[in-house]
């Protein structure tokens, strides 16, 4: 089962409203820093100096990129700024939420509780990851009061700031928000009983793919630009009108995160620069009506299953131009090949990432709905006719069926 993280009380979180797509450019001839670039370790790069990590440091002493060695470091020193790296005990720290601030006063989360991928519960309000307070600052700044304010009661609003907005400032958000997750789950045991030998949560990731994710939610502090061609498929929705309006969840080993927001829904990959985007646009094009908490969840599993099937992977990587400015950029995939879509595969997903609604549904015979689920027999976006499910996890006029329907392919 993947790891994932849900809202500790009844959750439940559109017609497509739109889907992002990044545009590409052309990469540019400059000095390169991505996996294992090593070439200009101990040298200098017009202003910038390299060191044996390969992490690029300006002449303040900013990294203004951390090689990977050196972000496998910090990922793993708890008493460090998860952005510039200073040391806890040179600075003042205000540890940064992990959940934006701003989401937990909007929908009165401080006191509530949220679901670690280990079953531990921890409340949002002292849900924080080590940040300094200079750093905490800049994120406020330039990431979280301009995301903020795309976000209304009003959905037509929203999805026209949104539309309006430049898509690398979501991008880096959610990138954002994603990394805070796994860097915090250094801090925790996978297995929460001390009595037993356990790793940290955080052990189990995949920290050389995360490096690009942390590298784009740190460009407040790095100054660096994030070229078009980065932003990964993200898919918004219509939400229907529930009791419970905010939502979040990730699926960690598939760099993909599902967000509520009032009346928006967010599904997002962040390392496929769009490429999954292309194998479900068909397939979500029949959404024809706002969609539930457990829909949303379904969606977000598909677009992670969709990143799996990629046979060729984008790159990425930090590019420093005229010995100051630095720029991510990317390298789509080679070719549109997917390997062989295995439908007990995307099933285990489905039912990892719906399970704990349904299990607090009233849904009968809920152990069976989520075998049905893994293996792939049953879904909630579609009849077996190919319409959309309207009334997925609502009281059906027929209770036998509770709202989950057996899917097509």
């Amino acid at each position: 089962m993947p790891l994932q993280r849900t809202l500790n009380s009844t959750v439940r979180s559109g017609a497509v409203l739109f889907w992002s797509q990044p545009v590409c450019e052309s990469a540019t001839s400059a000095a390169l820093f991505n996996a294992g670039e090593r070439r200009s370790v101990g040298r200098r790069c017009g202003a910038m100096a390299i060191d044996p990590d390969g992490s690029l440091i300006d002449a303040d002493g900013r990294v203004r990129h951390f090689g990977r060695p050196a972000f496998e470091k910090l990922a793993a020193d708890l008493e460090r700024c998860f952005v510039c790296g200073v040391e806890r005990t040179v600075v003042e720290f205000n540890d940064e939420h992990i959940v934006p601030d701003w989401l937990l006063r909007r929908f009165q989360l401080h006191s509530r509780k949220i679901t670690l991928p280990n079953g531990h519960q921890q409340l949002y309000g002292r849900y924080k990851l080590r940040c300094c307070s200079s750093c905490n600052k800049l994120l406020g700044a330039r990431l979280e009061t301009p995301v903020s304010q795309l976000f209304t009661e009003d959905i037509l609003a929203t999805v026209d700031n949104l539309k309006e907005a430049d898509p690398t400032l979501l991008y880096s958000w959610l990138c954002l928000v994603f990394i805070k997750l796994h860097l915090k789950d250094r801090e925790f045991r996978a297995d929460p009983d001390r009595r037993n030998p356990s790793k940290q949560i955080g052990d189990m990731y995949d920290w050389d793919g995360l490096h690009h994710i942390h590298s784009v939610a740190r460009v407040p502090h790095s100054g660096a630009t994030v070229e078009p061609s980065v932003p990964g498929t993200t898919y918004f929705f219509e939400m229907v009108d529930e009791p419970e309006n905010f939502d979040f969840g990730s699926l960690s080993d598939y760099s993909t995160l599902m967000l509520r927001i009032g009346n928006l829904g967010i599904a997002s990959v962040l390392n496929d620069c769009g490429s999954v985007g292309t194998l479900v646009q068909e397939f979500f094009s029949h959404i024809s009506g706002p969609v539930s908490s457990i829909q949303l969840r379904e969606i977000a599993a598909r677009l992670a299953y969709g990143n799996t099937l990629l046979v060729s992977r984008p790159s990425f990587w930090s590019e420093l131009e005229h010995g100051r400015s630095l720029t991510i950029r990317s390298s789509p995939p080679t070719s549109r090949d997917i390997r062989e879509i295995e439908r007990s595969e995307l099933g285990q997903l489905i039912a990892s990432s719906c399970a704990p609604l349904l299990e607090r549904s009233k849904t009968p015979n809920v152990a069976e709905k989520i075998e049905q689920l893994v293996r792939g027999e049953i879904q909630f976006l579609f009849h077996d006719d190919g319409s959309f499910l309207s009334q997925s996890l609502q009281p059906p006029s027929n209770a036998a069926q509770q709202g989950v329907e057996r899917g097509v392919e």
